[in-house]
């Protein structure tokens, strides 16, 4: 990775946000108004609206907001975060899985429709995941580790390649390393090349679970990430222009993240 142009990207282009959390990535204490930002808009039953139902508490759209608290140290060291874990431990079902329970007309997203294994199997791993940072959460991370081999096995095609890296992280962290290898190498077969936004998440994921920086996988993605830096320093969005600052930032976040 060219950091310097990397953080000259950023700084030419990033919303004041953009440019504390900017610094906060090269060392920086978190400033205030990013702190207060980390959780607002939080509902009263700890979880986030999503875009596409404003009075509904989404599974999703709580698990995005972690992630981006994630790096500050706000997931389990504050009340906002919390009451977030709480949030999805409570609406894990008795088999081990999460699925998003939308009001009647609500638009879901694709890669949140209820009835789709696919969908319920990316929710499933990504709760679970955020659910391991907290010691008294095990058993909740460890039903949806069992649920997902029983449901999710490893061995299969990965229409949603977010589904199976939050998996292997979540099948790493409760000790499943051997589903976890299988598949990762699984991915790394049937999608050798993921966007730098997917492998940007992949990598931050994989970190969150414990994987160390040698790993093939990570040591892999890093090279992959840091080849799709463009000439201009950044790094481009799958989703539009509008997105490059904050894949940018989330590629510096996984190319300068510290060994476990």
């Amino acid at each position: 990775m060219r950091l310097a142009d990397a953080v000259a990207f950023v700084r030419a282009r990033g919303t004041p946000a953009e440019q504390a959390r900017l610094d906060n990535l090269l060392g920086a204490p978190p400033a205030p108004d990013l702190l207060a930002g980390a959780f607002a808009g939080q509902r009263p039953d700890g979880g986030w609206a999503p875009f596409w139902a404003p009075g509904y508490s989404s599974l999703d759209a709580t698990c995005y907001r972690l992630a981006q608290a994630e790096p500050l140290g706000l997931v389990h060291a504050s009340a906002p975060g919390r009451r977030a874990l709480d949030f999805l431990a409570r609406r894990q079902r008795a088999d081990g899985r999460w699925q998003e329970a939308p009001p009647i007309g609500a638009d879901l997203p694709p890669w949140l429709a209820p009835a789709d294994p696919a969908s319920v199997s990316y929710l499933t791993a990504n709760c679970g995941l955020w659910l391991t940072l907290r010691p008294r959460d095990a058993p909740h991370a460890q039903r949806a580790a069992a649920y997902l081999e029983r449901c999710a096995p490893a061995a299969q095609p990965i229409a949603l390649p977010p589904g199976a890296w939050l998996t292997a992280a979540l099948w790493y962290a409760c000790d499943r390393r051997p589903a976890a290898e299988l598949l990762l190498s699984e991915l790394a077969r049937q999608h050798p090349q993921l966007p730098a936004g997917a492998l940007a998440w992949a990598l931050t994921s994989l970190g969150i679970a414990g994987l160390p920086r040698g790993h093939w996988f990570i040591a892999g993605g890093a090279g992959q990430l840091a080849a799709l830096q463009r000439a201009d320093g950044g790094w481009g969005s799958d989703d539009g222009a509008e997105r490059d600052v904050h894949v940018t930032l989330e590629a510096i976040r996984a190319l300068r993240a510290p060994a476990p």
